[in-house]
């Protein structure tokens, strides 16, 4: 689509497990003689509808596994790239197509399995290193 705004569309570099789970799914669509670029398209290989793109979600989510809606995945990448990776708010702001006002992190952001056990340990070693730097 065009995108609500200038945001939406953006080039974005793929980390090379995203590009190989992309390239795994054109190579599926081909099997089934979809002669397509596209991820998610239509009956006859074309851009997909909205509908249509619900529907082949809906195949290939429960092909590979994966949990919840193609909009929880927003939640989801934003929380485990803010939690796991060192890039700054900034950063992680454009790759998902946000202004510069939109509060990601307060949108987006979610507690990560483990993450509060995570941070307890190094709290508990910064205070270890100070008790033990006296």
């Amino acid at each position: 689509t065009e995108g609500k705004n200038r945001n939406a569309r953006r080039d974005v570099p793929l980390p090379p497990m995203a590009a190989q789970l992309l390239a795994e799914t054109i190579r599926r669509n081909h099997k089934a003689r979809f002669g397509t670029p596209w991820v998610f398209c239509n009956y006859v290989g074309g851009p997909s509808a909205q509908y249509m793109l619900r529907k082949e979600w809906l195949k290939l989510k429960e092909e590979r596994g994966i949990p919840g809606t193609l909009y929880s995945l927003r939640h989801t990448f934003v929380s485990i790239v803010s939690s796991q990776t060192h890039l700054a708010e900034g950063t992680i702001r454009e790759l998902v197509g946000h202004s510069q006002s939109m509060d990601t992190f307060g949108t987006y952001k979610h507690a990560v399995k483990g993450e509060l056990a995570s941070a307890a340990d190094v709290i508990n070693l910064t205070f270890e290193r100070l008790r033990d730097a006296k």
